[in-house]
């Protein structure tokens, strides 16, 4: 289930990810110089309306976010073999499509990671049972990440995303400036939200109306 865009602009896209090029500066002006190409060609006013770099960018995410992605018949099995069997454990990046390529958020808090649709479709066909034990399964990964993350030693710096790993004498010690670091930009809240965002950020359905469509 592919996001809604313009089928000029599904050429470059297609073209975009054969050829592995994420220059968003040449892909957009692509973009323009061929809308102004079919303006000229058929006279639609759909073509003279402007559209931003940024809602550019997004619709691009999207459409490579879809196309990297499992199917909906995949992540309905994936989700459903984690319900049967809640000790199996999630596998690296199963939400995040676009986590080896250019256009994966980067540092915590600040960014979001592009919604998943066929992800968001799979959970709405599951029963209001499935979902609950679906909730359950994905809120319990994420405590033991966060538990797996503490022992560890790794605080993560939420302006960057930078994670800084040392254990509790250095820390304690304050070592590098890095208590400091963390004790000026961390709060209680902020970890829990933070630590959320980094582990399970596209587990709640997204409404239709948050996707991006161009006209």
């Amino acid at each position: 289930m592919a996001s809604k865009v313009p089928a000029y602009l599904i050429e470059i896209f297609e073209e975009a990810i054969a050829n592995d090029n994420y220059n968003i500066d040449e892909l957009f002006e692509k973009g323009q110089a061929r809308k102004a190409e079919l303006l000229k060609e058929t006279g639609k006013g759909t073509y003279a309306q402007s559209t931003s770099k940024a809602k550019f960018l997004e619709s691009f995410k999207k459409f490579v976010a879809d196309k990297k992605s499992m199917s909906v018949e995949d992540y309905t099995t994936y989700i459903k073999e984690r319900i049967a069997d809640p000790t199996k454990p999630q596998t690296p990046n199963w939400n995040r499509p676009l986590a080896d390529t250019p256009l994966a958020a980067t540092g915590i808090g600040a960014t979001k990671n592009t919604p998943v649709k066929n992800l968001t479709t799979a959970e709405k066909l599951l029963t209001p049972q499935e979902l609950l034990q679906w909730r359950a399964y994905t809120k319990k990964q994420q405590r033991k990440v966060k538990r797996e993350r503490k022992l560890r030693g790794e605080r993560i710096d939420t302006t960057t995303g930078e994670v800084i790993k040392m254990f509790r004498k250095p820390w304690n010690l304050n070592k590098d400036n890095a208590l400091d670091l963390i004790m000026k930009e961390w709060n209680d809240e902020v970890v829990d939200a933070v630590q959320e965002e980094l582990n399970i950020q596209e587990q709640d359905i997204i409404p239709e109306d948050e996707y991006i469509e161009n006209e």
